[in-house]
């Protein structure tokens, strides 16, 4: 009591009696609690408690999802194995990886044997039907191939011709008009040679200076050879430039089609 001055006491007294009566008549308004009082629990409402969000379900994994879940794990295995091998090549890494490799060459030899049975037992799955490779086999389908383009084309030369332009002073004219007496006689095609600049050709004789037909086709180069027919006035263009009786067989049958 010594500590404080008469003065101090006073403002003591005075702050403990103003918080007294605020702390006193809550204190008479509540129920007796304490260290030694038993108090209910207050009631939740189940309703509104908040509930637990449960997980959604997951879906049931798919034959697919499950091959691909084991290939990924796998090439994972694979890629490891060999990482350590080449960064760490003893024995025991290599060994690994070695073993590792072998169950994939494993896997791919009983695929292609499965393989290979399908291709057997399904005829529609064996290349072979329509593309043989025994050498005897592909002997017979050129020469049903042959006959085939050889009919084709011939039966075009029934409604459609040859419209050959060319320049005398130009060798690819010169050594292309040979080819294309040759495809005109074998499947019977007749040629309507076109000099662009009035000269004569010395395989075509009949030839005839333009016309104007050229621009009407929209000729821009030569050679130049088109596959026209009168009844329709249907224009083909065969080929742009010089190239092989072959090339020229191809190119009508990839153009016109072997529907006609």
């Amino acid at each position: 009591m010594t500590l404080f001055t008469k003065r101090g006491m006073i403002t003591l007294l005075m702050i403990v009696g103003a918080l007294t009566p605020v702390r006193c008549a809550d204190f008479y308004t509540k129920h007796a609690e304490g260290w030694f009082w038993y108090q209910n629990p207050p009631i939740i409402d189940e309703d509104t408690k908040p509930k637990k969000q449960e997980a959604a379900p997951t879906a049931p994994e798919s034959p697919s999802q499950k091959a691909q879940r084991h290939m990924a794990a796998f090439k994972k295995k694979l890629d490891d194995a060999k990482v350590m091998a080449l960064i760490d090549p003893t024995p025991h890494n290599v060994e690994t990886y070695m073993r590792v490799q072998k169950e994939m060459v494993d896997r791919s030899e009983h695929f292609s044997k499965t393989w290979q049975q399908m291709v057997l037992t399904h005829s529609d799955l064996n290349p072979e039907v329509r593309n043989p490779t025994a050498q005897y086999a592909r002997h017979v389908q050129n020469d049903m191939a042959t006959a085939e383009k050889t009919k084709t084309i011939t039966g075009l030369s029934k409604t459609y011709g040859l419209i050959y332009f060319f320049k005398n002073n130009c060798p690819y004219c010169t050594n292309f008009a040979p080819i294309v007496q040759m495809f005109a006689d074998k499947y019977n095609w007749n040629v309507l040679p076109i000099s662009l600049d009035g000269s004569a050709s010395e395989v075509f004789k009949d030839s005839r200076p333009d016309n104007g037909i050229a621009q009407a086709l929209d000729i821009k180069s030569v050679p130049a050879l088109i596959a026209y027919n009168g009844e329709t006035n249907d224009v083909i263009p065969i080929s742009y430039a010089m190239t092989s009786l072959d090339q020229l067989e191809n190119n009508v049958m990839a153009l016109v089609g072997s529907d006609q």
